[in-house]
């Protein structure tokens, strides 16, 4: 059942998304699982044996809960929706946070991909409403699943009941889609049922991060990347503000105590001489001649 006061899922066009580099930044460390699925009637559900964390976002580290695939796509690309969408659940290790990594899916593919096999194997053996198999796939591994490509981020709530929460979205554009064979959407369309949820407007904005998934770990420093304006400026934080100050003061400290240094030296080569010989020549006055 939909949700009319839902801010997920949402219309995605990259003229109308705003900038997003590092507020958004984003970076797998995925590894080889086991996978089993499970028809729900609707979606099929997927989960993974690794319990290790697998993703992080904006410096928090995230585990995947569940792999969720619909059809058509949930997310619309300039108004207009894919054969099917795929979605990697992630749960923060730390906090009660959810991230949701968003893959549309199209036919078309002339090779049988990652997918085409995910779904395969619940056509032979659970197609229907319920059913659950293990899949038979060796080394399987979501770093061959998420595109290394741009992606749109946003916040929004769950798309379905209850309709809550701040869920980080990122969602990638339909140009880097998966695609799959015909065979196996036909297939799809006959063990689950289309969903009915529409898009909704989104008052958080929505952003492109035109770098894609980044390398980094989580020794690396963060910068947040705030939104910008109409008129393209970048509007900073309070945090932004008193992270500048530090490093300027940082980097006045750095400089200004040799050029302290310096300078006495300087001192001492012109006026240490004179003063010197200044002062010999005092004491040869005061000392009484024999």
């Amino acid at each position: 059942m939909a949700c009319p006061n839902a801010t997920s899922p949402v219309n995605l066009s990259k003229n109308t998304a705003g900038t997003c580099n590092l507020k958004c930044d984003f970076s797998q460390q995925y590894t080889v699982s086991n996978v089993n699925a499970e028809n729900k009637g609707d979606y099929i559900r997927y989960t993974l044996s690794s319990l290790t964390p697998q993703a992080t976002f904006n410096k928090e580290q995230y585990n995947v809960s569940e792999l969720r695939l619909y059809q058509p796509s949930l997310h619309r690309y300039g108004g207009i929706q894919c054969d099917g969408e795929l979605l990697i659940s992630h749960t923060n290790v730390k906090q009660n946070t959810t991230l949701c990594i968003c893959i549309p899916i199209v036919s078309g593919g002339n090779t049988v991909s990652i997918i085409d096999t995910l779904v395969g194997q619940v056509i032979d053996r659970a197609n229907s409403n319920g059913g659950q198999t293990a899949i038979s796939i060796s080394n399987f591994n979501l770093a061959n699943v998420v595109p290394n490509k741009p992606y749109y981020n946003y916040t929004g709530t769950l798309p379905i009941l209850p309709c809550i929460g701040d869920i980080q979205y990122i969602v990638f554009d339909k140009s880097n889609a998966i695609s799959v064979t015909s065979k196996t959407i036909a297939g799809l369309k006959k063990i689950i049922t289309a969903h009915n949820y529409s898009v909704h407007k989104n008052p958080n904005g929505i952003f492109y991060n035109e770098n894609g998934p980044s390398k980094g770990t989580l020794d690396d420093i963060y910068i947040e990347c705030n939104p910008t304006g109409s008129d393209g400026k970048t509007y900073a934080s309070t945090n932004d503000t008193q992270t500048s100050s530090s490093t300027s003061s940082a980097s006045l400290t750095q400089w200004l105590i040799p050029l302290v240094g310096v300078i006495l030296f300087i001192i001492l080569i012109y006026v240490a001489p004179p003063l010197v010989d200044s002062i010999a020549k005092s004491m040869i006055k005061k000392t009484p001649s024999k």
